[in-house]
């Protein structure tokens, strides 16, 4: 990939290694700066859409206009030679080997049992709400998180391990990313609606509802 650093991968796939981490945190310096030439700001929006490309995954933009939500999808569909739509930023054309190399590495960070069982509870607590959750926030949820957003939840947390430059998942990656994982996933009633109550207070309440391993 011209002006990107190579990833270097070892020919045994296990947990990736220090050199490996170096290699992928190389790639997304460079998609970083990318970033920083066009966008001032907008932390967070960098950090979901590196998330989303590493693990493989789709990230849902929602604000009001005016926010670079168009143009951030565009430049990270540049830097990785990709493909850009309104709709969708589709990471297909070359350089594909290299993207696929960084979720390879992704994929296999560490994630202990006991992290994905958070990961899980996180999910349920907002399924089976009466059960986990206090009774004046239990009742403003008519849908919660199906179970494909555990699965969300893990690759995302091994993106924000790599991210942060290590090999292994720790509790504070699932927290940071629970309103990302299961905001757009849930639907409140109409009380919450008529109390302008978002689904940010239901994710709150889940993650201090539910013990962190």
């Amino acid at each position: 990939m011209a002006g990107y650093p190579v990833v270097r991968m070892s020919t045994a796939r296990t947990q990736p290694d220090q050199g490996e981490l170096d290699s992928v945190r190389g790639v997304i310096g460079a998609i970083s700066e990318a970033f920083a030439a066009k966008i001032v700001g907008q932390q967070e929006l960098r950090e979901s859409l590196l998330i989303g490309l590493l693990a493989g995954g789709h990230i849902l933009l929602e604000s009001v206009p005016g926010l670079a939500k168009t143009t951030a999808a565009k430049v990270l569909a540049e830097s990785v030679h990709g493909r850009f739509h309104r709709i969708q930023c589709t990471p297909d054309l070359l350089p594909l080997e290299d993207v696929l190399r960084l979720q390879d590495v992704v994929r296999h960070v560490h994630m202990d049992r006991a992290l994905m069982l958070y990961a899980s509870r996180l999910v349920d607590a907002t399924r089976y709400p009466a059960r986990a959750l206090p009774k004046q926030i239990a009742r403003l949820v008519d849908y919660g998180a199906s179970p494909r957003a555990t699965i969300a939840f893990c690759k995302a947390a091994r993106a924000q391990a790599v991210l942060s430059g290590r090999a292994h998942v720790l509790p504070e990656d699932i927290a940071k990313l629970a309103h990302r994982v299961l905001r757009h996933r849930l639907i409140l009633g109409f009380e919450a609606a008529s109390a302008d109550i978002t689904p940010e207070v239901v994710v709150d309440a889940a993650l201090r509802a539910v013990r962190v391993p």
